[in-house]
C-alpha cells in the first residue's frame, strides 16, 4: 500500500479549489500536527506504479494496491547456459567454465540440453568413480599375477643350477643317515641339531657339497674358471710316462684380480691339512694313475668375495686398493675367528678336490660376504663364488683325466668320510692382489694385505 501512496504523492497535481485529502492519507493534518510517517518506499518498486499514478486516479491506484504485487522476474545472466549444456550446471556463464568440463566450448557442434542436468551430472560422477575402482582392481590383479606367475629366483646353489642328489652319492660321501652329519650332531648337538633337514646355513652347505660331488662320468671336464688344463699347464714328456713334467703357465694380468680371503692358521691347521692331502693322494693312487697339482700349503684359504675379476676387471689405483683393505680391516675388528670341521672331501666335475667345512664357532661366512658386498660397491655383480654360505678349500686339481672318474670320486668321498670332524681354524682376513692369472692356485705372484680377526673373551671358542 505504501508503494501506491508514494506514487500518488509524487505525481499529484491538485486542481484549483480541490480538497486536500491526501495529507490525511499520508498521516499529516491540516493543522501541521506531525504524525508518524509511512515507511520509505522500496528502492526497487516497479516504475509503472509510480509513473502511472495521477492525482485524479488515486482510487485506481488504491485498487492496484489492493491487488497482489507482480512477481519479480529474474534477470537472465549474460551468456548463461540453460538446461545444463553437456553437463554444465544451469545458469553458469560459458566464460566461467573450463573447456574440458563444457563440451560446447570444444567445437561448433551444440549438444542437446539434458532434461535432467543434475541427474546427468550425478551419473557422470558415479561413472568416474566406477572407472577408478575398476582401474585399481585391474592394477591389483596385475601385481598379483606378477608375483604369482613370475618364475622363482634362481637358487644360490651352484650359481642357480639346482640338482637332485642321488642316494648313492649321499652314501658315498658320508651325507646319508649314519654319515658325517650324524657324527657332527653327536659331537656338537647344540650347533648341528637339525642340520640337513631344517633350513639353515649348515643345511645349505651340506646340500651344496653333496651337489658338487654328484655328477656322471661323461660330465667330468678338467677346466678351471673356463680355462682348460692345457691353458693352465705346459706338459713336457708327461704322456710318455718317462719321468716327464708339467709346469703352470703364469699369464700376467693388466688389471690385477683382487679378492677377499679367509686364511687358515698355519700353526694349528697344518697338521689337519697334511692328513687331508695324504688321504686324497692315497685315494687317487688306489684307483687311478691321474696326476694332481697340489695347492700351495702356505696359502690354504677360503674365498669370500671378489673386488675385481679377470673377466670383469675394476681398474683402480693405490687409493682404491687401500680403501678395500680398510674395509677388510674394519670387518676384522668385529668378526671372530672361525673354528671349522671337515664334513666332506669331494671331487667336482671340473676336476678339483675340495674340502667342504662346517662352522663350529665364530663368524658366519654369509654375514662376512654380506658386509663386503655392502661396503665394496664397485665390485663386479657376477661373483665367482655363487653360494654365500660355502666354506671350502681347494686341495688339488686333476691334470689328467682318470679312466674311471666315478671310482675316483667315490674313493675321495670315502677318504673325506674317514676324516669327518677334522678341525681347522681360520684366523685372518686378507685382501690378495693376484698379478698373474689364477696366481693363488698356480703359485703365481700375489700381494697380500692381511688383517687378523678379533680375538679375546668376546669370541667363543
Amino acid at each position: 500500500m505504501h508503494r501506491v501512496l508514494f506514487a500518488c504523492t509524487v505525481n499529484y497535481r491538485p486542481r484549483p479549489g480541490a480538497r486536500r485529502v491526501l495529507p490525511s492519507l499520508l498521516g499529516q493534518s491540516h493543522q501541521g500536527v506531525n504524525t508518524p510517517r509511512l515507511p520509505t518506499p522500496h528502492p526497487r518498486a516497479p516504475r509503472r506504479l509510480i509513473e502511472g499514478a495521477t492525482a485524479s486516479s488515486c482510487s485506481a491506484a488504491s485498487a492496484i494496491a489492493s491487488s497482489p504485487a507482480p512477481r519479480k522476474k529474474k534477470k537472465k545472466k549474460k551468456n548463461a547456459v540453460e538446461g545444463g549444456w553437456g553437463g554444465c550446471p544451469p545458469g553458469v556463464p560459458l566464460r566461467s567454465v573450463a573447456p574440458r568440463h563444457c563440451p560446447e566450448l570444444m567445437g561448433p557442434m551444440r549438444m542437446v540440453p539434458s532434461a535432467h542436468p543434475h541427474r546427468y551430472q550425478l551419473g557422470r560422477r558415479i561413472g568416474r568413480r566406477l572407472s577408478r575402482a575398476l582401474g585399481l582392481l585391474l592394477l591389483a590383479l596385475a601385481v598379483l599375477a606378477l608375483f604369482t606367475l613370475a618364475p622363482a629366483p634362481p637358487d644360490d646353489l651352484l650359481g642357480g643350477l639346482k640338482r637332485e642328489l642321488r642316494p648313492a652319492a649321499l652314501r658315498e660321501q658320508g651325507g646319508a643317515e649314519g654319515g658325517c652329519l650324524d657324527r657332527l650332531q653327536s659331537r656338537w648337538p647344540g650347533r648341528f641339531q637339525g642340520c640337513g633337514g631344517v633350513p639353515s646355513p649348515c643345511t645349505e652347505r651340506a646340500q651344496l657339497y653333496g651337489a658338487l660331488g654328484d655328477w656322471q662320468d661323461g660330465e667330468l671336464d678338467l677346466r678351471s674358471r673356463s680355462f682348460s688344463v692345457t691353458d693352465l699347464f705346459d706338459f713336457g714328456g708327461i704322456e710318455k710316462q718317462d719321468g716327464g713334467y708339467f709346469v703352470p703357465r703364469l699369464s700376467p694380468l693388466e688389471v690385477p684380480v683382487r679378492v677377499a680371503l679367509l686364511l687358515m692358521d698355519e700353526a694349528s691347521s697344518s697338521s689337519a691339512m697334511g692328513q687331508v692331502v695324504r688321504a686324497a693322494s692315497e685315494a687317487v693312487g688306489e684307483v687311478s694313475d691321474s696326476l694332481l697339482w697340489w695347492q700351495d700349503s702356505s696359502s690354504y684359504h677360503s674365498t669370500l668375495f671378489h673386488a675385481s675379476t679377470y673377466d670383469s676387471p675394476v681398474v683402480s689405483g693405490r687409493a682404491q686398493v687401500q680403501a678395500e683393505d680398510g674395509v677388510l680391516k674394519d670387518l676384522s675388528k668385529t668378526a671372530c675367528p672361525i673354528q671349522a670341521t671337515l664334513e666332506r672331501l669331494v671331487l667336482t666335475s671340473s676336476g678339483v678336490v675340495l674340502a667342504g667345512w662346517q662352522v663350529v664357532s665364530g663368524a658366519e661366512p654369509g654375514e662376512l660376504r654380506a658386509h663386503l658386498q655392502a661396503h665394496l660397491p664397485l665390485a663386479p655383480a657376477g661373483q665367482k663364488v655363487k653360494n654365500r654360505y660355502i666354506l671350502h678349500t681347494t686341495v688339488a686339481r686333476l691334470v689328467r683325466r682318470p679312466e674311471k672318474p666315478q671310482s675316483l670320486s667315490a674313493a675321495i668321498g670315502r677318504a673325506g668320510s674317514a676324516l669327518c670332524g677334522l678341525e681347522v681354524r681360520f684366523d685372518r682376513l686378507a685382501l690378495a692382489e693376484e698379478l698373474d692369472l689364477l696366481a693363488l692356485g698356480l703359485g703365481g705372484r700375489v700381494k697380500w694385505y692381511p688383517a687378523a680377526l678379533l680375538s679375546g673373551t668376546s669370541c667363543s671358542t
